[in-house]
C-alpha cells in the first residue's frame, strides 16, 4: 500500500481547512514549523504547491480533490494550466489520456500553435507548415492560417479540451 493510500479524507479534514472557493490550506492546529490558520504548503520544483502530512509531501491539487470529493486520484489537471491554482472549480479529475489533450503551450514553440511548425523538408517549393496531432503526421501546408485550420480541426477530433496550447 502507498503510503498516500494512508491519507482519508477524515485525516486530512483533521489537520487542514480547505477554502474552496480560494484554492487555499490552513492548518487547523499548530505544527512545529507553521502556526493555528497559517497557510499552509511550499512549492515544488516544478510549481505545484505541496504539503506535508505525516511525513509524506502531498501534490495540495489531489488534497484539494481528497477533501471535497473523498477519493486521493491519480491524476488531476488544471484547467486554466496554472500549477497553483487549487480552486475546486479549476481542477478536473483526469487519467494521462485526458490531461495530454489540455497541456500548456511548450516553451520551445516557435510558431505559437501547438503542433504546426516550419518544415525542415528541403526540395520542397511552397511547403512551409508541418501539422502533427498525437504524433500522426497530417500533412504539409503553404500557408500557416491552413496549417492552424488543420491542427484546430483534429484538436476538435481528438477530443481535445478548449483550453490546450495556450
Amino acid at each position: 500500500m502507498k503510503k498516500t493510500e494512508l491519507l482519508t479524507q477524515q485525516r486530512l479534514k483533521e489537520v487542514l481547512n480547505y477554502n474552496a472557493e480560494s484554492g487555499v490550506f490552513t492548518w487547523k492546529t499548530g505544527r512545529p514549523k507553521a502556526a493555528k490558520g497559517e497557510v499552509a504548503g511550499g512549492f515544488s520544483d516544478r510549481g505545484y504547491l505541496t504539503i506535508c502530512i505525516d511525513g509524506v509531501k502531498h501534490r495540495a491539487h489531489r488534497l484539494a480533490w481528497l477533501y471535497v470529493y473523498g477519493v486521493y486520484p491519480d491524476q488531476i489537471d488544471h484547467e486554466n494550466h496554472v500549477r497553483h491554482d487549487n480552486r475546486i472549480i479549476n481542477l478536473i479529475a483526469s487519467d494521462s489520456y485526458g490531461n495530454s489533450r489540455n497541456k500548456s503551450k511548450p516553451s520551445d514553440n516557435t510558431s505559437g500553435v501547438v503542433g504546426v511548425s516550419l518544415s525542415n523538408r528541403i526540395n520542397q517549393k511552397n511547403v512551409k507548415w508541418e501539422v502533427r496531432v498525437c504524433g500522426k503526421f497530417l500533412g504539409y501546408f503553404d500557408n500557416f492560417f491552413d496549417a492552424v485550420c488543420k491542427r484546430k480541426s483534429a484538436e476538435r477530433q481528438f477530443d481535445f479540451h478548449p483550453n490546450h496550447g495556450i
